[in-house]
């Protein structure tokens, strides 16, 4: 489908008038310059308002600043999304996001030897990270990777590199890097991933609850949130005011949540109006500020 921005220059390139009301706010913006010089006008047009052009040589160079490979270009001419945006606009990132992503793992202290699988084949992820610590998949919709195990989702990565200091239990860490993205959450709730159990480990802020609800929700009865036995202690020690300044608007909706998790932690942010970040969980034990 071509963009509709594309078409409305080819069709003023063609000399025909096009009312000002088809053209949304942006695109009626990135006009303005024509119109400043010139090479378009706003013209009376029956009832309403039209755009006429007025020099041809100008808007042709315009379309061609705009859509390197002409405005008969497709969104389904074959190329990958972003290498379409920058042939379409010059910009890659018009395109939002990629086929495909790469999600980093690493194995956890559980002796599970078989926990991935693609297609149905099980892959070798324990040789693969005892070789090199961290392995990585391609995630799209050609590979279909299953699992059944235990995964912890780590939003920051010293923790995802440093895991095993938390002596947690489980088969594979996967590393968030902040916000999971729509398609890890779509595989996570995919048919071959419903055996999954997964712990967040995020931090304990209004942003790293929000996560983990989001998360619960994506994987309704498969999900838990990690906090530690003296998390009263590390607010009360380590807290950072700064997690709430950035996330007030987000903190008075956590309010809300009836889920017994999400209460602990913004009963501790309200009281020790604070916010703790996750790398507190690789302070060891006994350690003061």
């Amino acid at each position: 489908m071509v963009d509709k921005f594309a078409r409305q220059l080819s069709e003023l390139l063609s000399g025909r008038q096009i009312p000002v009301s088809q053209f949304s706010k942006r695109n009626t913006k990135r006009l303005q310059t024509l119109l400043e010089t010139g090479v378009l006008e706003e013209v009376r047009s029956g009832g309403g308002r039209s755009y006429t052009p007025c020099n041809r040589d100008a808007l042709e160079r315009f379309a061609l600043k705009e859509y390197p490979t002409g405005l008969e270009v497709s969104a389904e001419s074959g190329g990958t999304p972003r290498s379409q945006a920058v042939a379409t606009y010059r910009d890659a990132k018009k395109a939002g996001s990629t086929d495909a992503e790469v999600v980093q793992l690493r194995i956890g202290s559980n002796e599970n030897s078989k926990i991935l699988h693609r297609n149905g084949e099980a892959l070798p992820i324990v040789e693969w990270c005892k070789a090199a610590d961290v392995a990585a998949i391609r995630l799209d919709a050609d590979f279909q990777w299953s699992a059944s195990a235990t995964i912890a989702i780590v939003e920051n990565l010293e923790v995802f590199l440093h895991f095993e200091k938390l002596q947690f239990p489980t088969d594979l860490i996967l590393y968030a890097g902040g916000k999971l993205s729509g398609r890890v959450l779509d595989w996570l709730t995919s048919p071959g991933m419903q055996e999954c159990r997964i712990t967040h480990f995020g931090d304990y802020d209004p942003v790293g609850v929000d996560e983990y609800l989001r998360l619960k929700q994506h994987c309704p009865g498969r999900v838990e949130m990690y906090v530690p036995e003296n998390i009263d202690v590390l607010f009360a020690t380590y807290g950072k005011a700064k997690l709430l300044e950035d996330s007030s608007t987000l903190l008075i909706r956590l309010r809300e949540e009836h889920d017994a998790t999400v209460i602990q932690l913004t009963t501790l942010m309200d009281t020790h109006n604070c916010g703790v970040e996750q790398e507190v969980l690789l302070i060891p034990q006994g350690t003061t500020p």
